[in-house]
């Protein structure tokens, strides 16, 4: 795991990432949603977490991904989220989120 500091993050929710100057809200792809729906996790956890994160790396790319995915980890409601996002993507599209340990 690599800590990240608050000072190079390229996605933030105060503005994840700038676009025109303006914050744009995560898109959530359909596996996500029925995700985080089965996990409890709701997008205003989603959103904390990619506002203040305090890990963020590289996901494990498997043979059917298309498209390489970070992750951002953060405290949230008393445990760590992991959020998993399309690298480079803006608006940030979010693939799945678990809570760290399930």
């Amino acid at each position: 795991m690599t800590s990240v500091d608050n000072s190079a993050k390229l996605i933030r929710m105060e503005g994840i990432p700038q676009g025109g100057g303006r914050e744009q809200r995560p898109i959530y792809l359909g596996h996500a949603r029925w995700r985080m729906a089965q996990r409890g996790i709701t997008e205003e956890q989603v959103e904390h977490v990619l506002r203040h994160y305090d890990v963020r790396r590289p996901a494990f790319r498997s043979p059917s991904s298309r498209t390489p995915t970070e992750i951002f980890i953060g405290d949230c409601a008393g445990r760590r989220l992991k959020v998993y996002v399309e690298q480079g993507s803006d608006p940030p599209r979010v693939r799945t989120a678990v809570w760290e340990g399930d």
